[in-house]
C-alpha cells in the first residue's frame, strides 16, 4: 500500500525540515536581537542630545536671568545707599527720643 522510493525517508526529511526551520527561527532572533539593539542605541544617542540640548538652554535662560536680578539688586542697592547717604543725621534729636523712650 504506502510505496517508499528508495533512498528517501520521509521520517529523516520531517526531521531535516524541522532542523532547518529551528535554525531560520534563531537566526531570525539574532537579527530581530541586533535591530533592537541598534534601535535602543539609537534612541539613547537621541534622548542624550535632546536632554544636553534642554540642560544648555535652560542654564542659559538661569544664568540670563540671575544676571538680570542681580543687576537689579546692585541698582537698588546703589540706590538705597545714596538715599542714606542724602539723611541729615540729627544725632541731639535721636539722644533726646532714645531717652523719652527708654527712661
Amino acid at each position: 500500500m504506502s510505496e517508499v522510493t528508495e533512498g528517501f525517508n520521509p521520517i529523516e526529511h520531517i526531521r531535516q525540515v524541522e532542523k532547518e526551520s529551528q535554525i531560520i527561527i534563531e537566526n531570525a532572533k539574532k537579527e530581530a536581537e541586533k535591530k533592537l539593539i541598534a534601535a535602543r542605541a539609537s534612541c539613547d544617542k537621541k534622548f542624550k542630545e535632546d536632554y544636553n540640548q534642554s540642560v544648555e538652554k535652560l542654564q542659559k535662560q538661569y544664568l540670563a536671568k540671575n544676571a538680570t536680578a542681580l543687576q537689579k539688586y546692585n541698582d537698588q542697592l546703589e540706590e538705597y545707599k545714596q538715599s542714606l547717604s542724602q539723611k541729615v543725621q540729627d544725632r541731639q534729636e535721636f539722644n533726646s527720643f532714645l531717652t523719652k523712650s527708654l527712661f
